[in-house]
């Protein structure tokens, strides 16, 4: 996506109008509002057969869909991200923790314990937790119709881990 911004420009005596295209992706990433660089998360919300993808930024605390991968979460790579992290220059990855009722493990949390690992590994990044529950019901309510429920679940993760970096509250996020 492309802004356009102007700014004067004074040679000796003239001054000038420039306008200026800028791709918004490439200011976050780099300079931006006085030397403040956003730092990007990759958020994950694994599922049993899907896995929702999304990247989120600091500056803002924003973050948007971008895939959803179709493969069961106990064969799920480091190398799958690999393209996003390198592409985002992710900082951190946050991958959405799931929470039984009752307080016992989930069935899923040796397969993302594992794919952690892997990432950790990987790129050499920091891995974090972030508790997911509800993240899938609050995405069904911010989507119209049957859209890709994964990825927006994705979204409601990292902007929760965001939020909570924001505030300096460490509760539902723990590193690996």
């Amino acid at each position: 996506m492309a802004v356009f911004f102007h700014s004067w420009i004074k040679n000796g005596t003239n001054i000038t109008l420039a306008f200026h295209k800028v791709n918004v992706h490439h200011a976050l990433r780099g300079f931006m509002g006085g030397g403040v660089a956003a730092k990007w998360i990759l958020a994950l919300d694994v599922g049993q057969r899907k896995t929702g993808v999304a990247v989120g930024q600091t500056l803002t605390a924003t973050a948007r869909p971008l895939a959803v991968i179709r493969h069961p979460a106990a064969t799920l790579e480091a190398a799958q991200f690999a393209a996003w992290v390198a592409e985002w220059s992710i900082s951190a990855i946050v991958i959405g923790w799931p929470q039984l009722r009752d307080g016992k493990e989930h069935p899923l949390a040796p397969a993302i314990r594992r794919l952690a690992d892997k990432c950790r590994e990987a790129f050499a990044l920091p891995v974090y937790f972030s508790d997911e529950y509800l993240s899938s019901h609050e995405a069904r309510a911010r989507l119209p119709a049957a859209k890709e429920v994964d990825a927006m679940a994705a979204v409601v993760i990292a902007e929760d881990w965001l939020a909570a970096e924001e505030r300096g509250d460490s509760m539902g996020s723990s590193q690996f």
